[in-house]
């Protein structure tokens, strides 16, 4: 028993199992075939089960779920039966639920709602679809809503904060024939604030989940839930969204810009368009003399926040030859706030953003140049 545990433990928490290299068992020959279906009298009969499991739960770390059914099929023709045929049910259990995970979709949204006395509401919820034939129940212990939120202000002064609170009322969420819901949590106030825009992307993370189907209570690991934005501008800059190059041109004009007009234009590019503006203004950086640049760091910033979390550019293999002391750490562009007082800094950032963008991507078919 306590060998068919350990098992189990193996491939519930997806822990490496090394493959047994033997040629008594023809399931390891199926494992290096792939998917291939193997007929139930294809093998030796045989009660030792102790490689089977040990590849099954290796199939299942890889995430291979087709595979894993096969082999559990293959298991069964081959007489399992007691503690074992336990396991492969308890295998199986893990199989359905991730189809069930996988056949889930749930994404925070916002939507505006009527208010009883007049008037409209922006509400926060959860849309949850199913495309599991139901009737289908999936519980959680109550989920942590969790918001992060940046502003910009006219002087190019900016800033940051995060706050999380537990949603009580969001534990369970029932299915039926692939019907969908939609789930408030919370409304979303305008915030009081002298900001010239506020960023707002709220997430919701989930713990202790599993599925009820058919009288059987499935545990499975926290399906995803897609975040949401909100993005707000003042009540005076909402004078329609402009294009990507709206601050490179005002940069290149004759008129020396205010930081103020900067911040109005940048604000009032739509968020999709960030990361052109960016490649918009690194296509001028030579006519930028350093206190432009220094007086445009804030809106650049502001600009790479949302490429802020993936800043792994694979910069030792693109700018070998640059000197990045300011602009590299650990091979990676460093964070656009230590660069907002350094103008030098942000010229070889946006030099080294732009280098990796525009590099071919590696080809197999690529030979060595001699």
């Amino acid at each position: 028993m306590k060998r068919l545990l350990s098992f189990l433990v193996l491939a519930l928490l997806g822990a490496s199992c090394a493959l047994f290299e033997s040629e008594e068992d023809p399931l390891i020959a199926l494992l290096a075939k792939g998917n291939e279906d193997v007929e139930p009298e294809a093998g030796p009969e045989s009660q030792d089960f102790d490689q089977s499991m040990a590849i099954v739960t290796e199939a299942l770390h890889s995430g291979d779920d087709e595979l894993v059914s096969n082999l559990l099929l293959r298991m069964r023709a081959r007489g399992a039966s007691g503690d074992t045929l336990a396991w492969i049910e308890n295998v199986d259990s893990i199989l359905t639920g991730r189809r069930l995970v996988r056949e889930l979709k749930l994404t925070l949204e916002i939507r505006e709602l009527p208010l009883e006395g007049g008037g409209m509401v922006r509400m926060l919820g959860l849309r949850a679809d199913s495309l599991a034939a139901g009737p289908v129940i999936f519980s959680i212990s109550p989920p942590v809503l969790q918001v992060e939120r940046s502003w910009i202000v006219p002087n190019g002064q900016s800033g940051q904060e995060a706050d999380s609170v537990g949603v009580e009322s969001l534990t369970n969420l029932t299915f039926t024939d692939g019907e969908g819901d939609w789930l408030p949590i919370t409304p979303l106030m305008v915030p009081r604030s002298k900001a010239a825009a506020v960023l707002e992307t709220w997430s919701l993370e989930m713990h202790h989940c599993y599925f009820e189907l058919d009288g059987e209570r499935i545990p499975v690991n926290a399906p995803p839930v897609a975040s949401c934005d909100r993005y707000l501008l003042a009540n005076h800059l909402q004078l329609g969204w402009l294009e990507a190059d709206a601050v490179s041109s005002l940069l290149t004009a004759t008129d020396q810009p205010t930081t103020p007009q900067l911040v109005e234009r940048a604000v009032r590019t739509p968020p999709e368009q960030w990361a052109k503006a960016l490649d918009e203004v690194a296509l001028i950086l030579d006519d930028l003399t350093k206190a432009r640049l220094t007086q445009v760091a804030p809106v650049l910033a502001w600009f790479a926040m949302p490429e802020m979390a993936a800043s792994d550019w694979g910069l030792e293999d693109v700018l070998s030859s640059m000197d990045a002391g300011h602009v590299f750490a650990d091979g990676q562009l460093l964070h656009p706030s230590a660069l907002l007082h350094n103008p030098s800094a942000w010229r070889g950032w946006l030099q080294a953003r732009a280098a990796q963008r525009n590099q071919k991507p590696a080809s197999n078919l690529d030979l060595p140049i001699r």
